[in-house]
């Protein structure tokens, strides 16, 4: 009969939280905007006449985010049979330490039975049973002072003088407990099959409740106590002791659903708080042109052309030197023979001088060799080729690259705009160039305005950011959110196409201004732009 109870009463919440999704997501909840845990607590205990006669603990502990609220949260006060879970922990740890079993018994009675009958019937014989094969009732509440945050030599007196426990200790036993599965197996099963419909669970048929409850009646004192874990979407502990306050259960049953309305709606923002920011990372932007490590371009006309124009001067120029070396060395050995002496000394020179030029020719030495301009020439072609969409040519003058990754335009209509701004981007204004300290090597100094595809980015990001709050403030929660309360992916996709479309339509926000230092080396070929990760980042519009 519970049981079906419990079923029905869920199914009807169901259907009436699916009938009032879209306006119950609409609004704030007025018992929680703006205000603070406290301000709820204290209306609550003032509405329900919770301290005009008596006295109450509370505390709160928020598992996911670390919320800790109490309201007197040192004051000692009986607990009934809260104490059973403390307890429990002693034998559940000897479990996960192998020391024990399930099975295993204590004064004949398997300790399987003692933990039910504990939690869940809360049999006080049963329990004296466990803490007197510990010893003593003074050793049992020794060995359970670490789970309550406790030194057991400099706790309060008042912890040994009877069943006394603090809403701060009983939160520290709680977290103790659910933070440390492993190492009390069982005990929170067992915790919630404990009173399904009394207690923090009298009201409540949301969320799964792992609880211990207690009452005790005496010396003219009416004590009522619950404290678990309630298992709202972020999970948290609450702890309840009251003292001979008016309709203890009602107001056990009735804090347990405000508090996890408070914690839901706590939930809810911190999720939602960062739903825009999370949407805007999981979605994919068009690629970015990536250039390709290399050599020259295969049977491309600038490569044919750049080595013909270097190579043929340099050639001819070495004829030319072996020429008059041989036509100097002829007329000094007719020399020779008509005088009858050998002109060594004068071969010798010509030949040393002879061999030190050519060497000079192929080294590229600047002492022999024709003026080879300054670069700049070299600087120019590289970026008139690049303005004139000849990614071929342009390669040719850099070393090590065979493609700029704009060559190639991805699909998509998104896409092939981006890649016409990155093409027609490119405003070059050449700077001074400065020898090496090296020989044959120079740096040039150069502006480039060019198309940059992480302002781009960055411009979509925050447009759509912009975009996706003003939808939550425009639709309704149950449009903007998942059950998770992420950005519904449609959404997103609305907002990412609408921010990117705007951006396109301006893009003059995304253009760069670089101070490049273009590193250049003359060799046989003349001229090539040595690449650094700057200048290949501006080229290719990162």
């Amino acid at each position: 009969m519970k049981v079906l109870k419990r079923i029905l009463a869920a199914a009807a919440v169901l259907c009436l939280l699916v009938m009032l999704v879209p306006s119950a997501f609409a609004a704030d909840d007025p018992r929680f905007q703006d205000r603070t845990w406290e301000d709820i607590t204290l209306e609550f205990l003032g509405r329900v006449g919770a301290t005009e006669t008596g006295t109450i603990c509370i505390g709160y502990y928020n598992t996911v985010t670390g919320e800790e609220q109490f309201y007197n949260p040192d004051t000692y006060i009986t607990v009934g049979s809260v104490y059973k879970v403390p307890l429990n922990m002693i034998y559940c740890e000897k479990i996960a330490n192998g020391e024990m079993t399930l099975d295993s018994t204590v004064f004949g009675v398997p300790y399987n039975t003692l933990l039910r009958g504990t939690i869940i019937d809360s049999n006080n014989d049963y329990a004296k049973t466990l803490w007197d094969n510990l010893g003593s009732y003074h050793h049992y509440r020794e060995l359970i002072a670490p789970y309550m945050g406790e030194d057991a030599a400099t706790v309060s007196a008042k912890f040994y003088e009877n069943n006394f426990f603090t809403a701060r200790q009983m939160i520290t036993c709680l977290r103790t407990l659910y933070e440390n599965p492993d190492r009390f197996p069982y005990l929170v099963d067992v915790m919630k099959e404990a009173e399904p419909d009394n207690y923090f669970n009298r009201n409540e048929t949301r969320y799964e409740i792992a609880h211990k409850y207690g009452y005790n009646n005496e010396a003219w004192h009416y004590y009522i106590a619950d404290s678990g874990i309630i298992y709202t979407t972020d999970p948290y502990l609450l702890v309840v002791f009251t003292d001979n306050s008016p309709s203890a259960y009602d107001i056990l049953a009735e804090y347990e659903v405000l508090m996890s309305d408070y914690t839901e709606y706590h939930t809810k923002e911190r999720l939602t708080a960062g739903a825009v920011d999370a949407a805007v990372e999981q979605l994919t932007f068009p690629a970015a042109p990536s250039a390709v490590k290399g050599g020259a371009v295969a049977g491309s006309a600038a490569a044919a052309e750049t080595s013909y124009d270097t190579d043929l001067p340099t050639f001819t120029k070495i004829l030319g030197v072996l020429a008059a070396m041989l036509f100097l060395l002829g007329i000094f050995a007719k020399l020779g023979k008509h005088t009858g002496y050998v002109i060594l000394l004068p071969a010798l020179i010509v030949t040393v001088l002879g061999l030190l030029f050519i060497r000079s020719l192929l080294t590229g030495g600047a002492s022999l060799i024709a003026d080879k301009g300054d670069g700049s020439q070299t600087t120019a072609a590289f970026f008139e080729a690049l303005e004139g969409r000849d990614y071929a040519a342009a390669c040719e003058l850099l070393d090590g690259y065979a493609a700029l990754g704009l060559e190639e335009v991805p699909e998509g209509e998104q896409a092939s705009r981006i890649y016409e701004l990155m093409r027609s981007g490119y405003v070059y204004t050449p700077g001074p160039v400065t020898p090496g300290a090296e020989k044959d090597t120079a740096t040039q100094s150069v502006t480039l305005r060019h198309f940059s595809y992480g302002k781009l980015r960055n411009a979509v990001k925050e447009s759509m950011k912009t975009l996706l709050n003003s939808y939550t403030e425009q639709r309704s929660e149950s449009e903007i959110y998942d059950e998770n309360y992420a950005i519904r992916s449609e959404v997103a996709r609305e907002a990412f196409q609408a921010a990117m479309e705007g951006v396109l339509a301006a893009p003059a926000g995304c253009l760069a201004d670089e101070q490049l230092d273009v590193a250049l080396r003359y060799s046989t070929k003349g001229w090539r732009i040595v690449p650094d990760e700057a200048f290949m980042n501006a080229v290719c519009c990162k």
